[in-house]
């Protein structure tokens, strides 16, 4: 990968335009997953450039998505006593009337915001839908940009 230094501007923003960055959005992290984007998909037209901005958003927006997930599941199993892998395991009688809350407590971390976690599951789908159609179109444009290929000259073995 390039030095920091010299990486331009235009390189990590294709478009022109900044990202919005939202509370807990990590600007290096964006440069970095943009140069790493822009180095590993090379432009051969502007539409390809715009085009590969679009993957950089989309990228983006999927890490965005998932962290989201993550702490609304982290958020669910933080309502109950138990950790995580614990809230799966069956409770023995002597547990049921020792605590009947935690029974009450399990089902509604595992309940929890069901919606909204179907929402982001959904919207990864979609996204990562995305993802992959640019990425066809990325190529296609870039091949279409590439110019003829030329006929080889051979030669006889001396």
């Amino acid at each position: 990968m390039a030095d920091r230094s010299e990486i331009s501007p235009e390189i990590v923003y294709p478009l022109g335009v900044s990202p919005v960055l939202l509370p807990g959005d990590d600007p290096e992290q964006y440069r970095d997953l943009a140069v790493t984007i822009q180095s590993a998909f090379p432009t051969a037209s502007p539409y390809a450039k715009v085009l590969v901005g679009n993957l950089i958003q989309i990228e983006w927006d999927l890490l965005r998505v998932r962290r989201q997930r993550d702490e609304l599941y982290l958020a669910a199993y933080g309502r109950a006593s138990q950790p995580p892998d614990m809230l799966l395991s069956p409770l023995t009688s002597q547990e049921r009337q020792a605590a009947p809350d935690e029974i009450q407590l399990r089902a509604q971390a595992l309940t929890a915001s069901m919606q909204e976690r179907e929402l982001l599951e959904r919207t990864l789908g979609n996204l990562e839908e995305r993802r992959r159609r640019l990425i066809r179109d990325i190529d296609a444009v870039n091949l279409r940009h590439r110019g003829p290929i030329e006929d080889a000259e051979l030669s006889e073995p001396e």
